[in-house]
């Protein structure tokens, strides 16, 4: 029983399948460290830098030979990975097991005094337990468990013991981190007995910090001693240990099958529970499957968990290809101007994990345009891969952050087809709506489904330098959400907010500033958005071949002469003008007084206030309607340019001028000519 998202179904079950497809196709590849959910690849700061990465050489008999001991090659360095010993999504215990340890530390000096300390990574180094003390109660449950055999402990044990013999020295390098950078940048003596020196290793850290943190401690009245100097170490180091494998050469900790096999098992079994019609989840790990947890489970109210199968059984070899599908399913591009993304699935009959990764190296890649005229981030990567992938799953999610992302939308099985179909159409569309919108306006922007929605949508506000920006809105996240399905669903029939939020929108930019403007780029965006729905007849033609429209067209021009004697007239009228022609008869009233304004202000327009008064007494109840007739209005007022017949007359009689000032014949006409003009000019 599933809430909270919709699932479009064909042919397959939902996405989760797909996942364990994709799962056991990385599961059982040579690069599966890079897959697996309980394993984490050696990670780069927000600075694209790596941490301080030290190679630990080990012996046949597990023994550590830290003289030995050396800088990482920078080559190696995305080869390298570390295990998350973990027994649930919520697990925080940070046990360690077994393989790299990759640790960072954070010390803070506040204003006050106060120091704060945060670490990350497998491994933490409290004062009560340690990372490896922490494992050792789930290390004895494994070793003394009936379900593993000798072979696949003894591995493990030597390997454990061996980290035990040399526990103080290791912690001791994660303790002391930026004197242990130090000694490697200057290399001189025995890296044991360095290491064995804890005084002049904590004396070092201290002189470090103590400059790190020099004008901060100048002005606290007390000083700082050293354990308190200590606590403001700041340093990320990644341990990795190179094992000999007997033959001289080396090997690294998940080259141990067996014992990486072992603790892989030991974490999917706290995953599961087991009934009669096998495995079910026990735990949270793939989001729509829940746990049936008594306290943050409700998923199977009032239900006997026994039957919990029904929503979904699985085998062990689902559970781990699960543990390899969920972190690939988890990436996804981020839709503009929202907290949601859309996860992409591929599928298909022959897939290898090449495929799979060269799939999200594209879609992680920053989006290149092509052309100028349209994008589509969301779908570019799926419709650029791999031949080998003949459908896909659309996941919609929320964006969790450092919480869980939430599952909200399915679609399942888009053939690539289908998609291909509905790109090319969208393209097509664009590049006749971007010419349309080029003899108009020349705007170096492509046209885009969420951009032109979020413009439709989006709350009109002024920027810092005072001109008119669109904002995503509340409105615009809601309804993006609804639209894209659809879209990529060829599913995308009608959309009755449009024509009334891009009116609306106008007439704010109007109220504030760069109305011409706005419109143009609006108007634009309605085309592109109306003309990609699935209807047979296009709605944007619809629209503007309408009763409501043409008059308004009328109502526009016939206004526009206003705009120049009447300073407001914009921002009370335009700005207002869904407002004043609500039902027929508020429009009726409005050409009323737009006729009297420009009776007022010498408008010579007899002819067309007649015509519009014809054309509003025979349009009937049924056919008015105030979004079109707005949205006419809008285009007769912003398109049509009044001339002033005065203007036009003077520069008719300076042109004759111009072309006949040199002929002789003409030599009285054009002198009297010169002197109407003089006139007119001594007017103006």
């Amino acid at each position: 029983m599933f809430t909270g998202f919709w699932i479009y179904k064909e042919y397959r079950i939902m996405s989760l399948d797909t996942v364990l497809k994709i799962g056991n196709i990385l599961r059982n590849s040579k690069e599966k460290m890079s897959f697996s959910n309980a394993v984490a690849s050696c990670p780069k700061d927000n600075k694209g830098c790596w941490p301080f990465c030290l190679c630990l050489p080990v012996d046949k008999d597990f023994n550590i030979i830290f003289d030995k001991a050396s800088i990482v090659h920078e080559n190696q360095k995305n080869n390298l990975y570390y295990l998350k010993y973990k027994t649930s999504g919520n697990d925080t215990s940070c046990k360690y097991m077994f393989g790299d340890i990759f640790y960072s530390v954070k010390g803070t000096l506040g204003n006050n005094g106060s120091i704060s300390i945060s670490e990350d990574g497998n491994y933490r180094l409290a004062k009560t337990q340690s990372s490896f003390d922490k494992g050792n109660a789930d290390y004895k449950s494994i070793c003394s468990s009936l379900d593993f055999s000798i072979d696949e402990i003894t591995e493990f044990k030597q390997i454990r013991t061996g980290f035990g013999r040399e526990q103080t020295k290791l912690e001791r390098i994660l303790k002391y981190a930026p004197a242990i950078i130090c000694y490697f940048e200057n290399q001189n003596g025995s890296f044991k007995e360095y290491i064995d020196n804890e005084d002049y290793l904590k004396n070092i850290c201290c002189t470090i910090n103590k400059e790190n943190n020099k004008k901060k401690l100048e002005k606290l009245s007390e000083a700082k001693g050293d354990e308190e100097l200590l606590l403001l170490n700041s340093a990320s180091i990644f341990l990795h240990f190179s094992y000999e494998d007997g033959n001289g050469d080396e090997k690294s900790w998940y080259d141990f099958s067996k014992t990486f096999e072992l603790i892989t098992r030991k974490m999917l079994k706290e995953y599961v529970a087991e009934t009669k019609r096998g495995l079910v989840l026990n735990k949270n790990l793939w989001h729509t499957i829940c746990s049936g947890d008594k306290k943050n489970d409700i998923q199977f109210p009032n239900f006997d968990l026994e039957n919990r199968y029904k929503t979904r059984g699985f085998t062990e070899s689902d559970i781990e290809d699960l543990f390899y599908g969920v972190p690939y399913a988890k990436k996804g591009k981020m839709i503009s101007g929202s907290e949601y993304k859309l996860i992409v699935l591929p599928f298909g009959n022959n897939l290898k994990a090449d495929d799979l990764k060269l799939f999200i190296e594209k879609e992680n890649e920053s989006s290149i345009i092509l052309s100028n005229e349209y994008c589509d981030d969301l779908i570019s990567s799926a419709l650029g891969s791999s031949s080998t992938f003949t459908s896909f799953d659309f996941i919609f999610v929320k964006n969790g952050g450092t919480k869980p992302d939430t599952d909200l939308i399915e679609i399942s099985n888009i053939t690539r087809s289908a998609l291909n179909r509905v790109d090319s159409r969208n393209k097509n569309i664009a590049h006749q709506v971007y010419a349309e919108r080029n003899k108009e306006i020349k705007v170096d922007m492509s046209l885009s489904i969420c951009k032109s929605l979020s413009n439709l949508l989006g709350d009109v506000q002024l920027n810092q330098a005072g001109k008119v920006k669109i904002t995503a809105s509340k409105k615009y996240k809601s309804h993006i959400l609804k639209v894209l399905p659809l879209i990529y669903k060829e599913d995308y029939y009608n959309d009755p907010y449009l024509l009334h939020s891009f009116v609306t929108n106008v007439e704010s930019a109007t109220r504030i500033g760069d109305s011409s403007f706005w419109y143009k780029i609006l108007k634009y965006d309605l085309m592109f958005i109306l003309s990609i729905q699935n209807n047979k007849q296009n709605k944007f033609m619809e629209i503007t071949n309408s009763a409501s429209f043409k008059l308004g067209v009328k109502i526009g021009k016939m206004a526009k002469p206003l705009k120049k004697p009447i300073g407001s007239f914009e921002k009370n009228y335009v700005g207002l003008l869904s407002r004043r022609v609500s039902t027929k008869d508020d429009c009726i009233r409005f050409v009323t007084d737009i006729s009297q304004k420009l009776v007022m202000h010498d408008g010579m327009w007899a002819t067309m206030c007649a015509e519009v008064c014809d054309d509003l007494a025979n349009l009937s109840e049924s056919e008015y309607d105030k979004d079109e007739l707005s949205f006419g209005f809008l285009d007769g007022y912003f398109k049509y340019e009044s001339t002033d017949k005065k203007k036009d007359f003077q520069k008719r009689l300076e042109k004759i001028l111009a072309d006949y000032s040199d002929n002789e014949d003409l030599k009285d006409e054009v002198s009297k000519l010169n002197l109407i003009v003089d006139e007119i000019n001594h007017k103006n």
